[in-house]
């Protein structure tokens, strides 16, 4: 988490999204790859899946964050929210693909099954990078879509409800 707001402030002021979401999917790509390679021993998953697949998803994770933060400011949570749902849904379709739904690891195994996440993870960073269009948000950045022309942004205000009223308050006070 720590590392996240690092490389979210380096790639803010000196790098392109695109720069970091290349090493991001290399960096994984190679640690699943490495992972396969070096058997099945829990010292060396844990150092190659965990420890640098696991900082190559740090560094790619960062990437679509930040360019949707960008592309939508004046509703930030939702986009951070429906990108970190995208994630976690992406991540179970992985889960199912080698278990239950694909069967990789009945039928090649765990290291080839990491093997082949580590290829496609790096065949896909090239066309993600060609996403890099995307990255760049609309020509006014920082003016939300729903502020009217020359009319000032509307002020938040506290609900009325009771029920909004307790959910605002157990927000507010953790």
């Amino acid at each position: 988490m720590f590392h996240a707001e690092r490389v979210f402030r380096v790639q803010e002021s000196h790098a392109l999204p695109a720069e970091g979401l290349r090493l991001g999917g290399i960096t994984l790509g190679v640690g699943y790859i490495l992972g396969g390679l070096l058997g099945s021993s829990f010292w060396a998953q844990f150092v190659c899946i965990g420890v640098i697949g696991g900082a190559g998803i740090g560094l790619a994770y960062v990437v679509p964050i930040a360019v949707c933060v960008k592309w939508f400011p004046d509703k930030k949570g939702w986009i951070t929210g429906l990108a970190v749902a995208g994630f976690g849904f992406g991540a179970m379709l992985w889960v199912k693909l080698a278990g239950a739904w694909g069967h990789l690891i009945e039928q090649m195994g765990l290291d080839a099954t990491f093997m082949i996440y580590g290829l496609v993870f790096l065949a896909a960073n090239p066309r993600a990078e060609k996403s890099s269009i995307y990255h760049r948000p609309p020509r006014r950045p920082g003016t939300p879509s729903s502020w009217r022309r020359g009319a000032p942004p509307r002020p938040q205000t506290r609900p009325r409800r009771p029920s909004t009223g307790l959910r605002w308050e157990t927000r507010a006070y953790p």
